[in-house]
Formats: structure tokens, sequence, C-alpha cells
């Protein structure tokens, strides 16, 4: 059947406006429907909060960020990290000091995030004369900044889909802040890696 026009609704009147392909005024009888005035409306009611409202968002985040970093490596490792985690240091190890990709130095493995593992490479290279807890604090530091990145990457990410600083402040909050994100992103594991990728390729 023949298209129906759009109706005089807000959405209606921005219908017109691109199909009218200028910036014109529509026959209405108000002048509050003019197209430069329905746009900017609409950029106002996408805007969010300001700034100032968004950074806040970021202020609880980057607090538990930065305790993380102040902590002892060892208080790390008994309140935050997974088993799992405690691999990848001596992964590292045997690849820096020569002996290949290797958790006992006799035998191959590959049974690890391959790029996780080789970021840490150069961390065992350079503290492997200050000893286990030098080398894991430098990790833990580098889990820090990963994290950091990632409240950036994916703020930007959302704010730019969905238009709306509201919800890109309120998933920096629930990455950075909720306690299942705050258990996963600092465990030792390659979750902050991909989860970070992942807003990249996006």
């Amino acid at each position: 059947g023949a298209a129906t026009a759009p109706g005089p609704g807000l959405f209606g009147r921005l219908l017109r406006c691109k199909d009218a392909g200028a910036w014109t005024t529509l026959p209405t009888t108000s002048r509050r429907w003019d197209c430069p005035v329905v746009m900017t409306r609409w950029r106002n009611v996408r805007s969010g909060p300001d700034v100032a409202t968004r950074s806040a968002a970021y202020a609880l985040p980057l607090l538990i960020c930065l305790t993380v970093l102040s902590i002892p490596a060892s208080t790390w490792i008994k309140s935050l990290t997974m088993d799992d985690a405690l691999y990848y240091p001596i992964v590292a190890r045997s690849i820096a000091s020569g002996h290949g990709s290797s958790f006992d130095g006799i035998t191959q493995t590959n049974g690890y995030h391959p790029l996780w593992c080789w970021l840490q490479v150069p961390i065992a290279a350079v503290t492997g004369p200050f000893g286990s807890m030098t080398y894991l604090w430098f990790v833990k530091a580098f889990i820090a900044v990963v994290v950091a990145l990632n409240l950036v990457v994916w703020e930007r990410l959302i704010r730019r889909v969905t238009g709306s600083a509201w919800m890109s402040a309120t998933f920096v909050l629930l990455l950075g802040a909720y306690w299942w994100s705050v258990h996963y992103l600092y465990s030792g594991m390659e979750t902050p890696l991909v989860v970070l990728l992942i807003g990249v390729s996006l």
C-alpha cells in the first residue's frame, strides 16, 4: 500500500527534516517544529549529564584501581588472584630465560592465553634478579593500567552507541566498581585484556 506520512510527533518531524534534505521550516502551525529547533532539542535530550558528572563516574573505579595498585603483591595474591593466574609467571619466566614455553622446564606447553603471557615476558626479563614479589607487583601495576584503559574505552563506546552519558557513566561504575567485575578484572587472568580488546574492536 501507499506509505503513510510520518505523524506530527517528534520522530515524525525528524523524518520529514531528513526527507527535506535541507534545513527548512516545516508547514506546521507552530514554529517550534522548525528543523533546526527539533534537532537542537533532540541533541539536548541525548546529551545526558555534563562532563563533570561523567567524570564523577570514574571516581570509585579509579579509587579501587589505585587501591589495588598500592597494596603489596602478597596481599593481592591472597585476596584477589585466581590459582590459574599463577601459571603465567612460571611460563613467562621460562620464556624470558630462554627455556621456551614450558611450565616444568622440560615439556613444552601452550595451555594459556598467548598474548597475556607474552606481555608478561618483558616484565619477567626485567625483574628476574629482584625476586617473585617484584615481578608480581609489576604485573599488578600492568593490570591496573589495563583496567583504567578499559574504563576509558568502554565509557566512550557506550556513550557513542547510545548517545547517553548516563548510560556510559552507569556502565563505567558497573565495569569498574561492581564486586564481580573487580574480582575478575584484578584476578591476574587475561580478563582485562580480553575485555579491552573487545571494546577497541567495536
